[in-house]
């Protein structure tokens, strides 16, 4: 529940500072006890101006980690890196993004197996299923191929045995797959 008053107030508070009030308000039509939310503000370091009645994200920018943690998902990703992050908090949520966005080789994978079809997947449990999916596919195409072959083998051998058999006595040669006779007929 905490988590969810956190994330609550982070999106009450991304433009800015906002009166108390009506972060009171907006809590108890989403369902959160203002207790709860109010947890939360300790827990982000939620600044508040008792005379102005507002509160406020603290101004914290973002860590060399976190960006140099942003640059090497987006190198990863393949995707265009999102603007430069201004506080530690917009830091946060980016690498959240990019974290679930699929990999260039996952696409690029996809793209492969599927002769580029340009499937429009957006996160990588997407990339992940449709990968599952396509070598499930694949490896129920190969068992069916080599179940034909051998198949089409017992049957060769089968035919092949006929063939080499000498016909039963008193009974007229065999005929070959081409019609032709296997041994020669007496008149």
């Amino acid at each position: 529940m905490r988590q969810t008053a956190k994330q609550f107030l982070r999106a009450q508070l991304a433009n800015g500072p906002r009166p108390r009030e009506q972060i009171k308000q907006a809590a108890e039509q989403a369902g959160l006890a203002f207790s709860t939310v109010e947890a939360a503000k300790r827990m982000l370091g939620v600044n508040s101006d008792r005379r102005a009645g507002t509160w406020n994200l603290p101004y914290d920018p973002p860590s060399r980690n976190q960006l140099g943690y942003i640059d090497t998902l987006v190198k990863t990703t393949g995707h265009p890196g999102p603007p430069t992050p201004r506080t530690w908090m917009e830091a946060s949520d980016q690498i959240a993004l990019l974290r679930e966005r699929p990999t260039t080789r996952q696409l690029d994978y996809i793209d492969a197996l599927t002769s580029g079809a340009g499937w429009p997947v957006t996160t990588r449990t997407e990339a992940k299923a449709v990968l599952d999916w396509l070598v499930r596919v694949r490896n129920e195409e190969r068992r069916d191929r080599e179940r034909l072959k051998h198949e089409q083998q017992a049957s060769d051998d089968v035919w092949a045995a006929f063939y080499a058999a000498p016909p039963p006595p008193g009974e007229p040669g065999r005929l070959d797959p081409d019609g032709l006779p296997t041994t020669e007929e007496k008149p």
